[in-house]
């Protein structure tokens, strides 16, 4: 397994991470400040940023050219394309800490869609609706795909931000405390999810990759590949992919 990506808290500072075989340097752009990453082997680039820089925008500015949001974005400061924000992930205290799920048997599901399951269309205001799925005898709900994708509301299937909840629904601290509300109401959450493909906008791909899994059957496939690599195999993305 690759070592992690995006953001990571560290001692003395904040790790950024990216992999982008193809470039020959890149810079992090945090808060109007530059900060040349260091290449490392297997393409990767990385840095350590001094502080706790959390609630600034970052981007990466690629050798060849491009300014780029990270992929591996938790949280985006505007679309898809725009500059991506250092979050603190420790920061939400989870309620429900003693939450074990349900048995299978009990299931029943209720499938919603954020954008539309209420007229605000966000993450706190699905929460003021939870007693209502429960009294009816809902035990679970799956929410449709909330990895960021482009424009204000869509469907979630054409997703390329895929851990950045989507920002028109909210913040990653909303999202935590709407899964939080959840489990206090004995509902389990289950996610949809989009990994076989991203959308046409603001997908920082270009090259097909195909994954060949045990047995030579395919397992994978998708443009997955970062940066214009020439890989016919494995990558960190896939690697991500196919473990979450």
């Amino acid at each position: 397994m690759h070592p992690a990506w995006g953001p990571r808290l560290v001692e003395g500072g904040i790790q950024f991470r990216l992999w982008a075989p193809a470039e020959d340097s890149v810079n992090q752009r945090l808060a109007n400040q530059s900060h040349r990453m260091n290449q490392a082997k297997d393409g990767w680039f990385e840095v350590i940023v001094a502080g706790r820089p959390f609630g600034q925008e970052y981007v990466f500015a690629l050798g060849s050219g491009p300014v780029v949001a990270d992929p591996a974005s938790r949280c985006q400061s505007q679309d898809v394309s725009g500059p991506s924000i250092v979050i603190n992930p420790e920061s939400y205290q989870w309620k429900t800490t003693s939450w074990k799920g349900r048995a299978w048997p009990e299931t029943i599901l209720y499938e919603l869609y954020v954008g539309t399951f209420t007229s605000e269309g966000t993450f706190l205001a699905v929460i003021d609706k939870l007693d209502r799925l429960a009294a009816l005898g809902i035990t679970a709900i799956e929410i449709m795909p909330v990895a960021h994708f482009p424009g204000e509301r869509g469907w979630g299937y054409d997703g390329v931000l895929q851990y950045a909840p989507h920002r028109a629904y909210g913040t990653p601290e909303e999202f935590k405390a709407l899964i939080d509300a959840a489990h206090q109401r004995g509902l389990m959450v289950f996610l949809d999810v989009v990994y076989n493909h991203f959308g046409p906008e603001g997908k920082i791909v270009s090259q097909e990759v195909v994954y060949q899994g045990i047995g030579g059957h395919q397992c994978f496939s998708g443009r997955v590949g970062l940066f214009k690599t020439n890989l016919k195999e494995r990558s960190p993305m896939t690697d991500d992919m196919m473990t979450l």
